[in-house]
């Protein structure tokens, strides 16, 4: 092969798999060492897994994934967060402009007559940006109301017109029908499908806010980052009124009534519920979004084999999922513990008024015993996580595995810590009091 046309092959115009996926394997390279020498971790560990998915021998990915430290975050400063904003733009122009190649030669394929080749050349550019809007249109779509949707349907859409079983129906009509329970919106996530009939709008809000916990909670207690698309997603059932969610209860569980004054929970059996939000509620239903869809999260990640609710140390249960209600995008990186949660200024303000219940009593209690104690909970995961550069955090982690099982008793805790809940009430009172 001459020279000039091993050049020529190489042009963007003149891609070919093997030299996108090369320049796919460099590139998110050069990524992952740059995140390192960053600090952050969780961006380097993603890049280096996507060296392995397109090289699974590639030495230098092993040898990084097989010594990187936890990916968990102990602090998110403006100083660190300025650094990702930066190594972000790199990856976002990269990656940009790999799915623009990966989108020429899937036009390449398309005008030879290979609208397999094509397609699967448009799945390459969607994984590097789904946005990809040249991949979209040689599939035959269009955007409309920030979703890509065949150009047919967009065109009745730009119409106001709304499919519902088959039916091209007014925007109107189709809310109206929608707003029923049986007939109520279903959207889908890589972990989650939300069934809602409070609006499109707001059920896509959950789904949202269901996915950042479940990356969140992955990433902090089970140290997973990206965790692949599950085939079977974990249910949220998002009720606008009370008689729906009743009529639903009746009907899926043996005759049960609503819990009062409840305004979500989940169950093992089935997924969320969400409920209407009780006036004078402390907490947001953004929070209750992400304290529910939290417990699925970990419900899904470790087995229950026992029955959590009746034993001892229930409040790690509660006081995890409390915890995660922390749970925000900042320009798009998912970060957990900000101290200025509802319940976290709560747990400061009930201990500076002499409102707790003593460490070596509140593991043992169960949910019974627990009550509304769910600040107490709260400031305790904190604390555990976070004290002194997390050094209880992965004691705390395997502890939380074992409650999470449904199978603790009251030896748990001082088993799984060393020491009684007691000895660490000095240090729990400080971490609480120093949050702000």
């Amino acid at each position: 092969m001459s020279l000039l046309f091993a050049l020529w092959l190489t042009l963007p115009g003149f891609a070919d798999d093997a030299s996108l996926k090369q320049e796919a394997i460099r590139g998110r390279s050069e990524l992952a060492r740059a995140a390192t020498a960053d600090g952050l971790i969780e961006e380097s560990i993603r890049e280096w897994q996507l060296v392995k998915r397109d090289d699974p021998a590639n030495e230098e990915a092993a040898k990084a994934l097989a010594s990187a430290a936890k990916p968990w975050i102990l602090a998110w400063d403006s100083a660190r967060h300025r650094k990702w904003v930066a190594w972000s733009e790199k990856r976002r122009a990269f990656t940009g402009d790999l799915a623009r190649r990966w989108a020429n030669l899937a036009e390449q394929r398309d005008k030879a007559g290979d609208r397999d080749g094509c397609w699967e050349a448009c799945q390459r550019a969607f994984a590097c940006d789904a946005d990809c809007q040249r991949a979209h249109e040689l599939l035959g779509e269009a955007k409309h109301d920030g979703v890509w949707v065949t150009e047919e349907v967009a065109a009745k859409r730009s119409k106001g017109l709304l499919e519902l079983r088959g039916e091209w129906l007014s925007a109107a009509d189709v809310r109206k029908r929608r707003m029923e329970w049986a007939e109520a919106w279903e959207m889908h996530g890589s972990h989650f499908t939300v069934r809602s009939n409070r609006g499109l709008g707001p059920g896509r809000s959950v789904l949202a806010l269901a996915e950042r916990v479940h990356a969140a909670f992955m990433r902090e207690i089970m140290g997973v980052v990206d965790a692949p698309p599950v085939t079977k997603r974990l249910q949220v059932l998002d009720f606008s009124t009370l008689e729906d969610l009743d009529a639903h209860i009746k009907a899926e569980h043996q005759g049960g009534t609503t819990p009062k004054g409840v305004p979500g929970f989940y169950s093992p059996g089935e997924g969320v519920h969400l409920a209407v939000l009780p006036e004078g509620s402390a907490l947001t239903r953004d929070e209750v979004v992400l304290h529910e869809c939290c417990h699925a999260a970990a419900g899904r990640a470790i087995p229950l084999t026992g029955w959590i609710n009746s034993r001892a140390n229930f409040w790690a249960w509660e006081g995890l999922a409390s915890y995660f209600e922390s749970t925000e995008s900042r320009d798009g990186k998912i970060v957990t513990g900000n101290p200025s949660i509802i319940r976290l200024k709560l747990a400061h303000d009930e201990l500076a008024d002499g409102k707790f219940t003593p460490l070596a009593r509140f593991v043992v209690l169960d949910q019974e015993g627990l009550g509304k104690q769910y600040q107490q909970a709260a400031g305790l995961v904190h604390f555990f996580l976070h004290w002194s550069g997390g050094k209880y955090r992965e004691t705390f982690i395997r502890y939380f595995k074992v409650v999470a099982t449904g199978v603790s008793d009251e030896k748990t805790f001082e088993k799984e810590f060393g020491r009684g809940a007691g000895t660490f009430e000095a240090e729990w009172r400080q971490h609480v009091m120093g949050l702000k």
